[in-house]
Formats: C-alpha cells, sequence, structure tokens
C-alpha cells in the first residue's frame, strides 16, 4: 500500500473521467495498474510497440497523450513516470492531496480484500501495511547512515566492485552477460545508501534521488516486529522467486544489528503460485484471487445440490444449516488441496470451474470431512456417552491388525505435527490425514461397531472416537471445519 502506490495516484487523478466504472472501486484502481503496465511493457519493446492495433495505439494515446512514433511513447510514458515520482515523493513529505488520496486508495483495497477473506474465513488479528513502515524506515537509514552501518556508495566503493568483477570475469568465474548486468547495477546505485553484505553484496536500501525501497520499509518492519512482539520466529509467506533478496533482507537485518546473533529466527517460507492449465502461465494475484472467489461460490452451489438431491428424512437439515455446510466443504475442499501441495510447486488452475471443483472434491479434503462425518454419525447412534467413558476389557492381543495399525497411526499424529512445522510442511500433515481417513473406512466396512445402536466391540467406539478427534483437529488445521453432518 506504499512502495509504486506514485502511479496509482498520478494515473487515478489523470485518467478518473476516462476509467470505466465499477460497482467497487479497488477495481477503478486494478483498471489503473494495467493501463500502467501495458504502457510499461510498450515502451520497453519497439516491436510491442510496432505490433499494437490501430484501437490498442488509440487508447494508449488517450491515457499518455499523443505520439507519432516509439521514441514519441516512450517519452510520453516517461513523462508520466515523472510525474507519478512526483506523486509519490509528495505523497512522503505527507502532502495533503496525495496523503487523503491514498487513504481512500487503502479503504478501497481493504474493503475488497476482506471481502475476499471473509469468503474463506480468514481473519486477522493485526493488519500493518508497508505504510506503517514508511516514515520510520526513513528514519532508520538516517540514525544507520550516522553510526557508519549504512554507508554512502560512493565512486571509490564502486571502483572496488568494478575491479572485483573484473577479476571475476577474467578467472571465468562469471560471464560476460552476468559481467555487462552487474557492472549496470553498480554504475547505478552510485550515491545510493547501502548495507555492504558478504562476497562483494550490497543491500540497495535508498535510492540516489532519496526515494526508499521495500527493502527500507523491510528493515523497519524486522525492527518494529521484534521490538512489539519479542518473537522467537518471523516467518516470511511469499514466493519462490523472492529468496534472493530475503536471504539479503535477513543477512542485513543482522549486519545492522537488529536481530541479536540468532535470538530470532528469520524464515521465508516460499511457494509456488497458482499457474493456468493449459498455459503454465501463473495467474496474477488479482487473477489468482477472482479465480479462486469465482471458484468458492461456484463450489457453494455444487454441494448445496448435492443435500437437494437427498430425501429430508435422511438429512434432516435446515435451509441454513445445508448452506452452512455447503459453505464448509467448498472452503475446506480448496484450502486442503492447497495445503496437500508440496508449496514449492505452482498449483494448475484450470479456467472450467466445473472441473476445478471435481479435481478439488477427489484431492481428498471432502474425503476426509466425509469420513469424519462417518465416524461422528457412529458415536452418535451409540448408547454410551460419552464415547471415551468406556471400560476396554479387552486384551490388546484380541485385536486385529487393522486396529493395531490404526491405533499405531493415532499415536504418530502428535509427532506428524511437529514435523509439518518443523520443515514447513502442512503437506505432511495433509498426507496422513488422508492415509488416516483411507485406513478407518477400510476398517469401518470390515468390521461393525454398533448393532441397531447396541455395542458390539467397545474397543471399537474409542477406536472411532480417536479418529474423529484425530481428523476433527488436523482439518482445522488445514483450515478445513468439517460439518457435523455431510
Amino acid at each position: 500500500d506504499w512502495g509504486g502506490v506514485g502511479f496509482l495516484l498520478e494515473g487515478y487523478e489523470r485518467w478518473n473521467d476516462k476509467l470505466p466504472k465499477f460497482e467497487a472501486k479497488n477495481d477503478e484502481l486494478y483498471a489503473v495498474y494495467k493501463i500502467y503496465r501495458r504502457g510499461e511493457k510498450v515502451s520497453q519493446d519497439e516491436e510491442e510497440f510496432n505490433q499494437l492495433t490501430p484501437a490498442a495505439s488509440d487508447e494508449l494515446a488517450d491515457y499518455f497523450g499523443e505520439f507519432g512514433s516509439f521514441i514519441e511513447f516512450k517519452d510520453r510514458f516517461n513523462d508520466f513516470k515523472d510525474a507519478a515520482l512526483q506523486r509519490f515523493q509528495k505523497l512522503g513529505g505527507g502532502e495533503e492531496i496525495e496523503f487523503e488520496l491514498w487513504r481512500k486508495m487503502k479503504e478501497w483495497s481493504l474493503e475488497d480484500f476482506n471481502k475476499f477473506y471473509d469468503l474463506i474465513n480468514i481473519h486477522h488479528d493485526y493488519t500493518l501495511g508497508e505504510s506503517f513502515y514508511a516514515a520510520r524506515g526513513d528514519m532508520l537509514v538516517q540514525d544507520k547512515l550516522s553510526s557508519g552501518e549504512i554507508v554512502l556508495f560512493t565512486d571509490e566503493l564502486a571502483k572496488n566492485e568494478l575491479n572485483f568483477l573484473q577479476t571475476e570475469l577474467e578467472a571465468g568465474r562469471i560471464t560476460q552477460e552476468i559481467f555487462v548486468r552487474l557492472q549496470a547495477e553498480i554504475e547505478n546505485d552510485v550515491g545510493a545508501s547501502v548495507v555492504l553484505l558478504k562476497n562483494h553484496k550490497r543491500f540497495l536500501v535508498k535510492k540516489s534521488n532519496g526515494t526508499t525501497l521495500y527493502a527500507t520499509r523491510d528493515l523497519a518492519g524486522i525492527e518494529h516486529k521484534v521490538e512489539t512482539f519479542h518473537p522467537a520466529r518471523l516467518v516470511y509467506e511469499v514466493g519462490g522467486e523472492q529468496t534472493e533478496y530475503f536471504r539479503n533482507l535477513f543477512e542485513a537485518a543482522r549486519v545492522l544489528n537488529l536481530v541479536e546473533n540468532e535470538s530470532v529466527n528469520l524464515t521465508h517460507v516460499a511457494h509456488g503460485l497458482y499457474v493456468d492449465s493449459k498455459t503454465g502461465k501463473k495467474l496474477s494475484s488479482r487473477e489468482g484471487a477472482a479465480s479462486v472467489e469465482r471458484l468458492i461460490k461456484e463450489s457453494i452451489k455444487y454441494f448445496r445440490a448435492k443435500y437437494d438431491q437427498r430425501s429430508t428424512e435422511e438429512f434432516p437439515l435446515s435451509n441454513e444449516e445445508k448452506d452452512r455446510n455447503a459453505k464448509l466443504l467448498a472452503v475446506g475442499s480448496i484450502a486442503f488441496n492447497d495445503i496437500k501441495q508440496d508449496k514449492k510447486f505452482p498449483i494448475a488452475f484450470d479456467q472450467d470451474i466445473e472441473k476445478n471443483i471435481k479435481l478439488f472434491e477427489e484431492s481428498g479434503g471432502a474425503y476426509i470431512m466425509y469420513s469424519l462425518a462417518r465416524a461422528r454419525s457412529i458415536i452418535r447412534k451409540s448408547d454410551v456417552k460419552p464415547a471415551d467413558s468406556i471400560v476396554v476389557t479387552e486384551d490388546y492381543k484380541d485385536l486385529s491388525e487393522e486396529e493395531v495399525s490404526i491405533t499405531k497411526m493415532i499415536a504418530e499424529y502428535p509427532r506428524v505435527i511437529l514435523k509439518s512445522a518443523s520443515l514447513d510442511g502442512p503437506s505432511i500433515l495433509a498426507g496422513y490425514l488422508l492415509d488416516l481417513a483411507n485406513a478407518y473406512n477400510s476398517y469401518y466396512e470390515k468390521y461393525k461397531v454398533l448393532e441397531k445402536g447396541k455395542l458390539l466391540y467397545p474397543h471399537r467406539l474409542l477406536v472411532t472416537n480417536a479418529v474423529a478427534i484425530v481428523l476433527d483437529n488436523g482439518l482445522k488445521l488445514c483450515h478445513a471445519e468439517a460439518p457435523e453432518i455431510i
């Protein structure tokens, strides 16, 4: 809600009367974003410019100003970028017009985001946006410049780095292509504020023109969270393409003494993205959220329709209960599908919503919920209340092989939780729950627990009750709450 917001401010002010109107104001901001990104792409590639249709060319001219050639369009776009930078600098300086517009935009975004989070039953204790750390980040850089922990990247430092690069190139440790790229970065960083890292790396925290960066605010965020919450661990759940950035961020935080030694574990948990199943192209955050929102709404209809196909005598639920259950099944199935995947890899998303619903239902979340509902049904029908009050007289030697196996699986549950947590791998838990549900369903088909509500073998009710407790608890950890009756 801060970095890069200059182009949103400039675009909204400049194009407000031309933008398509939407029910949600945040969609207008997305329209500004798409126009800006389209202009940026065309301004950086003459071939892209030459492929513009007359209609596309007219649209760009409507937003950025008339142009007759690639060079002219590039100039128009750069004029816009300069104006956007000035907007951002005014925002950073607390100018009233920019600040009030930014505040409104933030409210529009949060309103839109919260609709989505409400739909998937997620609520946050704190929402501290990037802007929360804007002023603090600027102050941090000034303080650390004074102490010498942050330095100005001078011509002399740049010369040393270029000499080192030349040595690496001559020794064959880097290619000419990498040399040219790093050389351009060194020259571009002259005059900027940087944190010097190991192995001739530097972490840029303020540009030479005085503009702050994500890094500035991320460092301030670490400082604030450590001081405020005294955490044992800070986890950044961000896409895998940011791995190097977070490695450098964490090293910079330690160089600046924002975190003492290993007192706080700074962790980047990398994850893949939603991609189009046909093209393999990643969906933008906006496209991904919109697709998932559409998927959830259609999934709710899908599960609700299943209830309507059943008799009221078999499933005596009110319409409100059916609606609630359908939502739990939809959200739980989709959440479980995400958690079941190894998060390092992308998740394929098919634009055919019906196909997606069936795939997600079959991925296991709904299956585990059905298994839990079956176990709960047995417990409800039993004449023993509560189910764990039974005194078992059978000798363990009399247990079947399946009962021994399930008992051992249940005993493993705490270790599975610890392993999932220590490896940041919730898919381990998801796999375990699927295995337990499979084992219990096989057991249920082979061994009767009740006969007209009467217990045949008391220990089987204890097994059933234990399975129900573990499945219920495990599903909740996977953000999948199971309905009592399915």
